[in-house]
């Protein structure tokens, strides 16, 4: 059993999206997409669920606007090589996994304004674990 979680949006107009935004839109419905995807790293599903205050057995949770920054306090210490070998608990390296884990906070941090000027767009936190 892996441990996979992510960001995902729903009742979004692709058309919207900025080129610079990496998503993936592979598993999703038309208008759905992935924005931020982990796979094995239990310390940033750690952070995000405590800030979202959601127990072990919650799957999921809408995040809104207003959440993104909180995460985003909680996630760049981690864009630290000593503080993700300390904290990330992932099976990935720093240098493995730096490049797109910048990415992921470039995402989340356009995200904010975004959900804030699309309030149709719904966007949701899930947990495989």
């Amino acid at each position: 059993m892996g441990l996979d979680n992510g960001f995902t949006l729903k009742n979004v107009d692709k058309t919207t999206i900025p080129k610079f935004i990496r998503y993936d839109d592979t598993y999703m419905g038309e208008n759905e997409l992935e924005l931020v995807y982990w796979r094995k790293c239990w310390g940033l599903r750690e952070v995000v669920m405590n800030v979202l205050h959601m127990g072990d057995q919650d799957y999921g949770k809408q995040v809104e606007a207003e959440d993104i920054p909180a995460i985003l306090r909680k996630l760049y210490p981690f864009l630290s090589k000593e503080y993700w070998e300390e904290n990330a608990d992932s099976i990935w390296s720093f240098e493995e996994k730096v490049e797109s884990f910048t990415h992921d906070i470039l995402n989340l941090t356009w995200l904010e304004g975004y959900l804030q000027e699309h309030p149709e767009v719904e966007c949701y936190f899930y947990d495989s674990y």
